[in-house]
């Protein structure tokens, strides 16, 4: 099974914006990327809009396409899967708000110094922010 998915890469004062995955899945228990899987029909962008706003409740301005992230991981059931997972830049505004469910914690985490248990596709984010520098973000404050 493939599972395609599409992520906000929110830079701030050279902090990136991670959310701490507490529901079954290939995040489950590390930091991670506001985002999730895109549903049928649905643009990869909507998918970033919805999925920040159900797990931050900050509203995203999403830009371009940063990078794709894939890889092959076992699912639950122990069949395999392939997840592609594109990342996009994005500013956010409004106050965080932590959404009950699949998220247990929201975090600022500065760009060079993330949680070792931060996501294969959060670090992809984080070094295409070193690489591109402003670039990347350093979005409107929220």
């Amino acid at each position: 099974m493939t599972r395609v998915s599409a992520y906000a890469v929110c830079v701030r004062a050279g902090t990136l914006l991670l959310v701490h995955q507490s529901a079954p899945g290939p995040a489950q228990g590390r930091w991670t990327l506001p985002g999730g899987g895109v549903e049928f029909g649905e643009s990869p962008i909507a998918t970033v809009h919805r999925e920040v706003a159900e797990e931050t409740a900050l509203d995203a301005t999403v830009h371009q396409l940063l990078g794709v992230h894939d890889n092959v991981y076992a699912g639950d059931d122990g069949s395999l899967r392939h997840g592609i997972r594109l990342l996009f830049r994005a500013d956010v505004r409004g106050t965080v708000r932590l959404a009950a469910g699949e998220i247990d914690d929201i975090g600022w985490h500065p760009v060079g110094r993330l949680p070792h248990s931060t996501t294969g596709w959060g670090l992809l984010a984080a070094s295409l922010t070193l690489e591109n520098g402003s670039a990347v973000g350093d979005g409107p404050a929220g």
